[in-house]
């Protein structure tokens, strides 16, 4: 099976929101934020005013509920952000643009702007996916990003993945 297909700046964007989205680690650590940052702010108002009334009460409660709600938003468009800047450091081709995929006997093999490579399907960690896009996983935080568009139809797309599941478990 070959897939011809195009990778742009937002599929590498969309690649990092998806996994600090789906990360257990990410997942703790904003979670944390999102609580600990409103005890802060609590904490330093309930030590640095001496009499509690509505005055106070109501900005603080305010102020948490936007830090609740404004936060998980601020990091993903920090990630987007500083995932656009690191592509654009650097040469783009090697991330942006056509891309060929080939699912061989015994590995998958990428084509893209003159490089060729050759991942072994026991290589493969996981096989994630969102409503846009499939993850293969090849590493715990790099993966081979496979527009959903690549595909004619949902049956491709899930023959596709059937293929390559069949694969990655007889190479184990």
């Amino acid at each position: 099976m070959i897939l011809h297909y195009m990778l742009s700046n937002e599929d590498y964007i969309k690649f990092n929101l998806f996994h600090f989205g789906n990360s257990p680690v990410i997942k703790r650590q904003r979670l944390l934020l999102l609580i600990v940052m409103p005890v802060i702010m609590l904490s330093l108002v309930f030590f640095l005013i001496d009499r509690w009334d509505a005055t106070t009460l109501v900005p603080i409660a305010l102020l948490t509920v936007v830090w609740f709600f404004l936060y998980p938003r601020l990091v993903n468009r920090a990630i987007a952000r500083n995932v656009n800047k690191l592509i654009n450091e650097g040469q783009t081709n090697e991330f942006i643009g056509e891309r060929s995929l080939t699912l061989q006997d015994s590995a998958m093999r990428i084509e893209s702007q003159g490089r060729v490579a050759e991942i072994a399907y026991a290589n493969i960690q996981r096989i994630a996916e969102d409503a846009d896009r499939i993850y293969i996983y090849i590493g715990a935080i790099s993966a081979v990003i496979i527009p959903v568009s690549a595909f004619a139809s949902n049956a491709d797309k899930q023959g596709f993945l059937n293929t390559l599941k069949q694969k990655v478990t007889a190479s184990v």
